[in-house]
């Protein structure tokens, strides 16, 4: 009957907890960011603790430093990248004019040359011209619709102020916030419950600390051996794969086919597009062989279907919040699924 009891109380907890994510997801975010921010400082909190700092001490530093360096870098990429990827967008007419004879004749010996080349310059206006015009101009209209909604500033707004704070009183009360819900819970369960929280902690650590180090270093990589070919927008280019790192293969394959058609565009050489091909997949073993199992490790342990399936399915549900917080989730739900010992 006591079994029952704890059972019916996991239920209702669990129940209790998906109702008010998907409630108030669209306000979660910056309290769910200044957790994983608390996450990934952790230790270097308790190496400045080792140092002969106080606990307090040591958390106002690493967040005044970890702050300073957020802005520093903010002002130093988001200017970077709004320039390559303007002067990627100004150099789109000239680029598309001095390829456009190269893709003529390519059109001409694929296709039985029913047209001629002013009624191919028109077709190819219509496709690349127009098309992108209506494609930017739905883009502006959606970034105005979410900058216009309250919940959209109230986000900006909470990331800016809240995620800090939360942060700070995460990594100050970090114990206590431990010994209360321990006393939420009834005392049967405790063991279990601790059990359950290292084994949680294992795994959104190895997560969210891993993945941010995996990110950063495909993004440099990219970045450096995107630049060294002279493609135009290599920290473009390298800042997004970093950012779709965190999706299996397909973050890489969408990184390919970006810089598969701006390096098209740029040199139209079969050379260059086949050191793009291998840029790609040195960086693809990388990651998979090296950064992966070193940063992330078996603590994560799910296939990679299970990790896109798990990112669209909470993104569906519960947007943003949905993506961060989806994989490891699942990934602690799948750790406690008995496994075969054979």
């Amino acid at each position: 009957m006591l079994v029952d009891k704890n059972r019916y109380f996991w239920l209702i907890w669990s129940i209790i907890f998906f109702i008010f994510l998907w409630l108030a997801s669209d306000i979660l975010l910056p309290f769910v960011v200044g957790v994983i921010i608390a996450y990934i400082l952790n230790p270097s909190l308790l190496k400045l603790k080792k140092l002969g700092l106080g606990h307090k001490l040591s958390v106002s530093i690493l967040l005044l430093i970890s702050f300073v360096i957020f802005v520093g870098t903010f002002l130093f990429l988001v200017p970077l990248f709004i320039e390559q990827f303007s002067n990627l967008i100004e150099k789109m007419p000239a680029v598309f004019d001095n390829n456009f004879n190269f893709v003529l004749t390519y059109l001409n010996k694929l296709i039985p040359n029913n047209y001629n080349d002013s009624e191919y310059s028109e077709i190819l206006y219509n496709l690349l011209i127009k098309e992108s015009e209506k494609i930017i101009f739905a883009i502006i209209s959606i970034l105005q619709s979410a900058i216009k909604s309250g919940i959209a500033f109230i986000n900006v707004l909470g990331l800016l102020i809240i995620t800090p704070i939360v942060s700070w009183y995460i990594l100050s009360d970090w114990d206590k916030l431990i010994e209360f819900v321990k006393n939420l819970v009834p005392k049967n369960d405790i063991k279990k419950l601790t059990s359950i929280m290292k084994q949680s902690d294992s795994i959104v650590s190895s997560f969210f600390r891993g993945q941010l180090t995996v990110s950063v270093i495909l993004a440099a990589y990219y970045f450096a051996s995107l630049l060294l070919i002279g493609t135009d927008g290599a920290f473009v280019i390298g800042l997004s794969i970093g950012i779709l790192s965190f999706i299996p293969y397909i973050g890489s394959i969408l990184g390919l086919l970006i810089a598969l058609s701006i390096t098209g565009m740029q040199f139209a050489s079969l050379n260059i597009t086949m050191i793009v091909i291998i840029i790609f997949i040195i960086g693809q073993l990388i990651e998979s062989y090296y950064l992966v199992p070193k940063y992330i490790g078996k603590n994560v342990g799910l296939h990679p279907v299970i990790i896109i399936l798990s990112l669209m399915a909470g993104g569906s549900i519960f947007g943003i919040l949905g993506v961060l917080l989806s994989v490891p989730i699942v990934a602690i739900l799948f750790s406690f699924i008995p496994k075969n010992s054979n």
